[in-house]
């Protein structure tokens, strides 16, 4: 597995006009959000390539081009990788419920998790079912978007409770 990027710098007419494929920041020198590139892997290894892929927080869709197709079983261990991520998540979060003071604010969590609990078995049913790229690409960006939401639910619920309060 290799860190890629392709880039293209083009002046027309005085116009400067810059693509990139992978989504650099700052320009087309940034080594840790180049996309990658894996030669000759298998099914299972792609599937199997999830945190890997996803180190810097990278949340974007995950494309995989190669003469076979993406096979049911990339889809279903790059699934599985990011929703024991969430999940794991989730049960830190439940343990930071468990040692929230504030009454109110450990009640609003418990809600919230609740409701991020639901999300996560909504999102393990639809990866246990077939899948084609497209359908792939929507149900990983929804759980990739999930994580930074999580991340910030403790202060939403601790924010929430105080505004409660008044």
């Amino acid at each position: 597995m290799l860190g890629f990027n392709l880039n293209r710098d083009r002046h027309l007419s005085g116009n400067g006009e810059w693509m990139t494929w992978a989504r650099v920041q700052g320009g087309f020198h940034d080594p840790d959000r180049f996309s990658h590139l894996v030669l000759s892997g298998t099914p299972e290894m792609i599937g199997a390539l999830g945190d890997e892929l996803r180190k810097g927080n990278r949340t974007g869709p995950i494309h995989v081009y190669s003469p076979e197709g993406f096979s049911q079983q990339s889809y279903s261990g790059l699934a599985a990788a990011t929703l024991d991520g969430i999940e794991r998540l989730l049960r830190d979060l439940e343990g930071e419920r468990e040692r929230e003071k504030d009454a109110a604010a450990a009640a609003e969590l418990g809600r919230r998790l609740a409701e991020h609990r639901a999300q996560l078995a909504e999102f393990r049913r639809r990866a246990g079912e077939q899948m084609d790229a497209a359908e792939w690409s929507r149900l990983d960006v929804e759980m990739q978007r999930m994580t930074p939401v999580l991340r910030e639910v403790i202060w939403d619920a601790r924010l929430s409770a105080i505004l409660e309060s008044f």
